[in-house]
Parts: C-alpha cells; structure tokens; sequence
C-alpha cells in the first residue's frame, strides 16, 4: 500500500465513526465549532463553544453563560 494514497478521516465528520473506538476523541457537542488539530502521531480536534455558549467539560455540553450580575447603582434621591 502505497502511504501517499491512505486517505485519513477528518476527525470534525460528525457522520464518520472513524474514530468512535478512542474514548477521549468525542464529536463535538452542539453549538460547537470544530477544528481538526490531527498530527503525525494521530487524530485530534478542539471543540469550541459559540454564540456566547461555554463548553461544559464534565457534562460535553456547550451551556449558556450565567446572567452577568448587574452594575450596582445609587438609588436617586430627590433634594426636600
């Protein structure tokens, strides 16, 4: 087998299970962009949360961000 002719897998396919057997290279949760990161020594992609989402590492998940909490003002008081 010629190795200029292997074909590798995009790893950011979500309809390909190339790689569903490496249990740390998930598909990308939604509302995530993914970048393929592959090197020499084997498939990688980085997920990125957009739209102001976060990722939620523990539940794989792009969660929206918590309400900022609001500036704190001075309450107007008119002069007597």
């Amino acid at each position: 087998m010629d190795i200029n002719l292997l074909i590798i897998a995009d790893p950011c396919d979500r309809n390909s299970d190339e790689y569903s057997n490496i249990e740390e290279l998930k598909h990308c949760p939604d509302r995530a962009k993914c970048t393929d990161k592959s090197e020499d020594i084997g498939p990688k992609r980085e997920c990125k949360c957009v739209m102001g989402y976060q990722l939620d590492e523990r539940n794989w998940k792009c969660k929206e961000k918590p309400p900022e909490k609001p500036t704190p003002r001075p309450i107007p008081v008119l002069s007597p």
